[in-house]
């Protein structure tokens, strides 16, 4: 390796003026931007086909993805430029013993190429990979000296046309420093600082191959980066696929009990999960909601055979009447009635049965109306003065039968007790019970109607002295048309229906009516209503 000599003049082997455009150090990867895909609606249906452990998986992939690159473009930056800054600092510990020896050499013998002790030392100051070009200060071409001097096989760096104003663009004007730049070469990008020297006369370039570090430090660390982030890419996708699998194990439970239930099976009941978690409150949630359904279900399904059952007992109860009166109806159009006490006795019972046939209507709107459950006319009512009235009201049409009011357990009976409500419906409660003591106890048979006010309640008793209820069948005697096989007949002139208006007029006033045996054999029908002072 030689140093070469010219005379101080425009060399044509100079590089052309100007500075050379940088190509870059690292090759681009990949593209910036994907071109418009035709097929983007077909992958949004596809997409929309996937299974929501697919999306999320595939989510989690793709995030886990774009992380990676982004880690891994920092890192390599930062690499890169932490060995930019090392191969900085080699170019400057080099050139500046360069600009120190070589410079006063190369001015004390121009043209000269006589190897002396002093140009050895510098040869021996520049390491192999570098190449130096010495220039003066307006741009001519002294010497230069390196493995890619012109004329070998090495890499060529395009050095600009160095001069004085080069030279200056390079310099940090806030630190007076000279700053290294890049330029290209024929095979590999070099980087070069460029100095003065001898008060400017000279001006000393230094350059060195980036490739000869850099390149093959960031392409090795680049291998590494992409080998690791496949790794992790590969085990985050096992791991998010069993895990989020897991995770909707409890949704597929619940989808399948929610076949089950569509095919029918209202019974069926998620399974229970902690409450502390949203699948566990999801779980509790649901069958809170399961268990209303089936209740509804239940209900309406009751609701629905009463119902029927009630437009068979009403019609049941309706053709007795009917069947009654046409019957007469015939024979008196056959003639069969021929004496005047016949009609008579045919036109009575046509009556009483017609008097019958309307008094069950009646009954039937009455319970329609409090079914549908209409505002009453609500005000406060004595119960006292309602037993009151309606034991003056037996008197005068159950003359033979002996009824008084008492108090309730023993005690004395309440003068007042004011509950909120309808009178007109109340009352109605009262006249009913009475009249079926009256008509399931024998003549003569004494009633008692005591009231009672625990100052919560008020209560209302009607006991009679007759028969009473067998145990079986207690639960049963508010139900519509309910009669008992011993007293309670169609002959005694009942419609079935008067416990059934007890029963739900009471409901309606938040009260509840229950039946209790009469201590010496009878029946005792005890109403429970809240005071007015009840909230």
């Amino acid at each position: 390796m030689n140093w070469s000599f010219r005379p101080q003049r425009k060399s044509a082997d100079a590089s052309a003026p100007g500075s050379a455009p940088e190509t870059g150090a690292v090759p681009r990867q990949g593209n910036d931007s994907a071109a418009p895909d035709p097929a983007t609606p077909a992958r949004g249906a596809l997409w929309q086909d996937w299974s929501m452990t697919s999306r999320l998986v595939t989510i989690t992939v793709t995030l886990l993805l774009l992380a990676l690159i982004g880690t891994s473009a920092g890192t390599l930056a930062l690499l890169k430029q932490n060995l930019m800054t090392r191969n900085d600092q080699r170019l400057v510990e080099v050139a500046e013993p360069l600009v120190a020896q070589v410079a006063p050499e190369i001015l004390g013998r121009p043209g000269s190429t006589k190897k002396t002790p002093t140009q050895k030392s510098i040869r021996d100051l520049l390491p192999t990979e570098f190449y130096v070009q010495i220039t003066t200060a307006n741009g001519t071409l002294v010497g230069h000296q390196g493995v890619s001097a012109p004329g070998n096989n090495n890499d060529v760096p395009h050095l600009p046309q160095i001069d004085s104003s080069e030279v200056a663009s390079h310099m940090n004007a806030a630190t007076g420093n000279y700053e290294p730049f890049t330029v290209s070469g024929s095979q590999s990008d070099w980087r070069v600082i460029a100095l003065p020297a001898n008060d400017g006369k000279l001006l000393v370039a230094v350059a060195l191959p980036l490739d000869s570090e850099v390149d093959n430090t960031l392409g090795r660390a680049k291998a590494a980066l992409i080998g690791i982030g496949l790794i992790a890419l590969a085990l985050t996708g096992c791991i998010a696929w069993l895990a989020i699998s897991s995770a909707f194990r409890p949704l597929r439970d619940i989808e399948q009990t929610a076949t089950a239930i569509a095919a029918g099976d209202l019974s069926r009941r998620v399974a229970s999960a902690p409450t502390d978690t949203e699948l566990g409150r999801l779980s509790s949630s649901l069958n809170i909601m399961l268990g209303q359904i089936e209740s509804a279900f239940a209900a309406s399904s009751a609701s629905e055979a009463r119902m029927r059952r009630f437009v068979s007992d009403a019609s049941h109860e309706l053709r007795t009447p009917l069947v009654t009166i046409r019957g007469y109806a015939e024979l008196y159009r056959q003639g069969a009635i021929t004496t005047s006490g016949d009609l008579d006795s045919a036109m009575t019972r046509i009556e009483n049965e017609a008097t019958r046939m309307g008094g069950l209507v009646e009954d039937l709107v009455m319970l329609a109306r409090l079914d549908e459950q209409r505002a009453a006319d609500v005000g406060d009512v004595d119960m006292g003065q309602l037993a009151r009235d309606a034991v003056l009201d037996t008197q005068a049409i159950a003359p033979d039968r002996a009824i008084n009011i008492s108090g309730i357990d023993g005690a004395a009976p309440a003068d007042r007790s004011i509950v909120r409500g309808d009178e007109a419906r109340l009352r109605q409660v009262v006249t009913n019970l009475i009249a079926n003591a009256i008509r399931h106890t024998p003549t003569g048979t004494p009633i008692e109607i005591g009231i009672g006010d625990t100052g919560v309640q008020s209560i209302l008793d009607v006991r009679d002295h007759g028969e009473g209820i067998a145990d079986d069948q207690i639960t049963k005697v508010f139900e519509r048309f309910y009669r008992t096989d011993s007293s309670r007949k169609r002959d005694t002139g009942g419609s079935g229906l008067g416990l059934s208006i007890v029963a739900a007029i009471v409901a309606a006033h938040r009260g509840h009516v229950t039946v209790l045996p009469t201590e010496g054999g009878g029946a005792t029908f005890r109403v429970s209503l809240p005071t007015s002072r009840t909230p």
